[in-house]
Parts: structure tokens; sequence; C-alpha cells
């Protein structure tokens, strides 16, 4: 067995934060899925209501889906963690549930161990692990600069954009920008760089190290 493989594959298709989406909603009831898909729904129309419409009306819209949103999700994901692994306090867990990783890490966990990946097999793809850091660090650099550049150019077209508005296009304007600028961050949180997923990685195999020994 390619055990590198089976730890890469068992990480990227099971531990990451769009793959505990998926198995959340795998297991949500019906009515948990049409609330969640509504919510997302009634986020999307917030961002297009921003310039279609008032702003008041945007706000009411994130504040609903968000309130279903972040209101089904915590539960419907304990819900997961209770039917798949039991009392998560009787398992080896990361000291923090930052982005999800505690139930990330049992997912994992669970893929390993179904793949008969011993704590040694895991220590032996260290170094390899090492190689794809350096590799994923050292790459992107030139778009890394087309990126600086890129913002630097609209930085400056947006000021002088700016400079030609009254105070209601301004606010408009300023409200659309901060509504964008959320939901690019939202995306980015959803979907983290691959130096940061590397990292996460390494930091699964040594919990998975400890707690095999």
């Amino acid at each position: 067995m390619n055990h590198w493989k089976a730890i890469w594959d068992s990480y990227h298709l099971n531990a990451t934060l769009k793959w505990l989406f998926y198995d959340i909603m795998k297991h949500a009831s019906l009515i948990d899925k049409i609330l969640v898909f509504v919510s997302l729904v009634l986020v999307v129309t917030s961002l297009i209501l921003v310039f279609t419409s008032s702003l008041f009306n945007a706000l009411w819209t994130v504040a609903i889906g968000e309130i279903i949103l972040f209101a089904r999700l915590p539960t419907l994901k304990g819900s997961l963690i209770d039917s798949e692994f039991g009392d998560k306090n009787n398992n080896f867990l990361p000291h923090d549930d930052k982005h999800h990783q505690e139930s990330r890490y049992l997912l994992f966990k669970k893929s390993l161990r179904s793949k008969h990946i011993t704590s040694s097999h895991v220590k032996d793809c260290y170094e390899l692990l090492e190689t794809q850091l350096e590799i994923a660090g050292s790459a992107g650099s030139v778009l890394k600069k087309f990126a600086s550049f890129s913002g630097g150019v609209l930085l400056g077209f947006s000021t002088a954009v700016w400079r030609q508005l009254d105070t209601s296009e301004l606010l408009y304007v300023g409200s659309a920008l901060v509504a964008l600028c959320l939901f690019v961050m939202f995306v980015l949180l959803l979907i983290p760089s691959k130096v940061e997923k590397l990292r996460e990685m390494k930091y699964f195999m040594q919990l998975y190290c400890k707690e095999c020994e």
C-alpha cells in the first residue's frame, strides 16, 4: 500500500472543512438540509441586494441567513460526531476547536484506521510532508507579485474614482465594498492555502502518532 497516498487522501478527502460540511449535510435530516440551503440562498441574495436594492434589505437578508446557518450547523455537527464517534472526550483531540479541528481530526483518524495505517507508517512519511511544504512555500511567487501589482493599480484607480463621488454615492459604494470584502474573507476561510492545509495535516499526523503510542 502507498502509505503516503493513504494519509494524503485521509486528510484532503475526509478532513477538510469542505468535507466536514459534506458529511454534516449527508447525515442531516431533510428539514435541516432545506434550512441550510435556504440560509445559503439568503446570504447570496443579500450580496445581490447590496447592488440592486437598499442596504437595509441586504442587512436583514444576510442576518436571517446567518442566524439559521449558525444556529443549525453546530447542532448538526454535534449529532454527526456523536453518531460516528460517541463521546469525543474519550479521544485524543486537538487542544482547541479552531476551524472545527476536533471534528476533522476524528474524521482523519477514522479514515487512517480504516486503511490500517499505523504510527510507524505516518512517521515514515514526515520527510515527504516536509518536502511538500517546501514546494508549496516556494510556489506561486510570481502570482503573488502580480497580485501585489494589481492591488496597487486597483487602489490607485479606486482613489481616483472615489474623489469624484458625492456623499450618498460614497456610502453606497463603501457599503458594497464592505459586503464584498466580507464575502471574500468568508470564502478564503473555507478555502485555506495549500501551505495551511499541509501544516494542519502535519499537526493531525503528529496527534495520530501520539495517540497510537
